[in-house]
């Protein structure tokens, strides 16, 4: 019977691992996508998208091909020669302005040729396929190779190429990492491999889910996998621990029934309470990854119960007894509640102050590391080749209008002549001028006219007209100081007008996204708070939770401010995360607590350990994408390390005081 029962149990893992490998094959090439919309909220893509539609709105890039000589003859020939190649692989799709068609300069608007440089500008329709095609050619070709680039494509393409790292880098990295350390920890190769694979499959299954939901992932989704792998790893080490501590996984299970339900729970609502983000990309994020929560802890739980009868639980003393058994009788006290409120105002005094002095980062450019020279190259090409469309200004036209229109442009350009930013305007009026200057001064519009027919088309309609500020990119408070000045010069006109462009829409919603994301911690926290005080039954519960997950949060924000780490797209997701995960430990030394009074050997061995092992494998894993040079994804590992850290010593220095209150705190 038991060999029948051994058969079984083999037979199920065989199945299950099989179902991770078929998995892992199906999501191999799985591609990186990150749309020009990634970043922006619901309401931004309805508005950008009409924008589009209404305006033939395209996609612009401007590439740089720098020469350590001053430009000769054969330099412009064979330069127009692979121009014309370029021009080849656009076909019908995209077109190419450069000094061939007869003017090195359009107005001041941009400069196709200096004394040691060309310039081109790439145009292609919305989605930018054609242009994106063009600058992989460039990036590969022995000619082109050197250029730099600008533009909306461009930075798609690199975080493309970051998003991609993350899965040849990152993934390979931590998998190793934990693997071994699951095999020093078990003592044993094949317990560490038998605890490492449902933690493999979990990661499997989210990437077979994104690309059979989503066919692509992107640079938020492709995190996913990685957070799921070490969800489930802390899982599988809460119950190890407590089947060495019990002699089995089904002993294990039944005894922590519970804590491992509302840790399952809270990490689900966690992750769902991202859904109120504003940000579409999070939003998906949020409801991906808590769904995948409830699968890997379902396959997690499944592969588990199936070790009974192929691991030996006899208990010895384990790593983790062997290195931190010198810490059990400090973890046996708690603190005092003299140091719990004294430590807790000075936390939520502090934490306040640093809160107002961390950077929000919302230019992607400055994502990229400073070796890589893409923000440099951008503002290079922004201030001597032309500028990226900043800000688009629709205005509404009537039979008296023009006069208005064209005194706020001159007011306009007066404004930005003055900015440090190397702004431009681009209109109608604008090209108008250009190609009449031309004309009168060399005599030859017709070029002008073809940079004219290529750039403004659906520039005006029979209702509005549109302005294009032309600039290297600035950060969110600059842009809002800056959108704020040339709205009150129109204003002046008494002319009607919105603010549209993909870059304006783009800062709104990173202007927003502090906010709304600190609005969806603190729904997840009431939440959870509430689910606490419904299962245990002690209305206390519901503000010492409270307590215990806000006072961690502002104790962050010191160890931030001093690290340099800033709020980005992906640093204000870490609150809600680290959240669901916190409160995980909070359950299980709850429901300890309430066993009172414990053998304090049996709580450090089957309370603490696991706790302090499965918030270190955390912290560590987290830790490191420290490794990784992409900003956001550099700081959210970080980020999440740092606040795991002290709410494991929340939860295990004041949790238990404030539970217990006047009663015996030592375990």
């Amino acid at each position: 019977m038991k060999y029948m029962k051994k058969t079984t149990n083999a037979i199920t893992l065989v199945l299950l691992f099989l179902t991770c490998l078929g998995c892992l094959l199906y999501s191999n090439d799985l591609k990186q996508n990150n749309k020009e919309t990634v970043f922006l909220t619901q309401s931004g893509i309805r508005s950008y998208d009409s924008f589009k539609i209404s305006h033939g709105e395209k996609n612009l890039v401007v590439a740089k091909k720098e020469f350590a000589h001053t430009i000769q003859g054969e330099d412009r020939k064979l330069f127009f020669e692979q121009v014309q190649t370029l021009r080849s692989l656009c076909e019908e799709s995209c077109e190419i302005i450069s000094s061939d068609i007869g003017t090195k300069n359009i107005g001041d608007l941009f400069t196709l040729e200096g004394s040691n440089y060309f310039g081109l500008i790439l145009i292609g329709h919305q989605q930018g396929a054609a242009v994106k095609k063009v600058i992989q050619y460039m990036q590969k070709d022995k000619y082109w190779k050197d250029s730099i680039f600008s533009g909306v494509s461009y930075t798609n393409l690199l975080l493309d190429k970051y998003s991609e790292s993350i899965k040849k880098i990152l993934f390979p990295l931590l998998f190793a990492g934990i693997f071994i350390f699951l095999i020093i920890l078990s003592g044993s190769f094949i317990t560490g491999a038998l605890l490492f694979i449902p933690c493999l499959f979990g990661a499997a299954v989210s990437l077979a889910l994104i690309k059979s939901l989503l066919s692509y992932s992107n640079l938020i989704t492709s995190i996913i996998p990685v957070l799921i792998f070490v969800l489930s790893l802390s899982l599988v080490l809460h119950i190890y621990y407590t089947a060495c501590e019990f002699g089995g996984m089904r002993e294990a299970i039944a005894e922590k029934r519970k804590p491992l339900l509302l840790m399952v729970l809270t990490t689900f609502i966690g992750f769902s309470s991202l859904y109120f983000s504003d940000l579409n990309a999070i939003q998906e994020f949020g409801i991906l990854t808590a769904s995948l929560i409830l699968i890997s802890a379902i396959i997690s739980l499944m592969w588990l119960i199936q070790l009974d009868n192929l691991i030996d639980f006899n208990k010895k003393e384990s790593f983790l007894e062997r290195k931190l058994g010198g810490l059990k009788n400090f973890f046996s006290y708690a603190f005092s509640f003299r140091k719990i409120i004294i430590s807790s105002f000075l936390l939520l005094i502090i934490g306040g102050y640093f809160l107002n002095k961390i950077p929000i980062i919302t230019d992607a450019n400055q994502y990229f590391p400073k070796k890589s020279n893409v923000e440099t190259n951008i503002n290079d090409i922004s201030k001597n080749v032309a500028g990226v469309p900043l800000l688009e200004i629709i205005i509404q036209t009537s039979d008296d209008s023009s006069d208005k229109i064209l005194a706020a442009e001159n007011d306009l350009k007066e404004f930005i002549s003055k900015n440090t930013y190397h702004m431009n305007l681009l209109s109608k009026n604008t090209l108008n001028f250009i190609a009449m200057q031309n004309m009168l001064e060399l005599q030859q519009s017709e070029p002008i006219r073809e940079v004219f027919q290529t750039l403004m088309h659906d520039y005006e309609n029979q209702n509005t007209t549109r302005l294009t500020i032309l600039s290297t990119q600035m950060n969110v408070d600059e842009f809002e100081s800056f959108t704020a000045d040339a709205g009150e010069i129109l204003d002046q006109y008494d002319l009607k007008y919105d603010f549209n462009g993909l870059y304006y829409h783009l800062m709104v919603a990173q202007k927003n996204m502090i906010i709304t994301l600190f609005k969806s911690f603190f729904i997840s926290l009431i939440i959870i708070s509430l689910l606490a005080f419904i299962f245990f039954k002690k209305i206390r519960l519901f503000f010492i939770f409270i307590a215990v997950n806000v006072i961690p949060v502002f104790a962050s924000f010191i160890v931030l401010k001093t690290l340099g780490i800033s709020f980005n797209i992906a640093t204000v997701m870490t609150y809600s995360i680290s959240l669901g995960l916190i409160v995980d430990s909070s359950f299980h030394i709850i429901h300890a607590l309430e066993k009172m009074p414990m053998n304090s050997k049996l709580y450090f061995q089957s309370v603490v350990l696991p706790i302090i092992g499965s918030t270190l494998v955390l912290c560590i894993s987290f830790a490191l994408f420290a490794v990784h040079d992409f900003l956001p994804i550099k700081e959210f590992g970080m980020c999440l390390a740092i606040i795991l850290f002290i709410g494991m010593i929340y939860d295990l220095k004041i949790l238990p005081r404030l539970f217990l209150m006047g009663e015996k705190t030592k375990c």
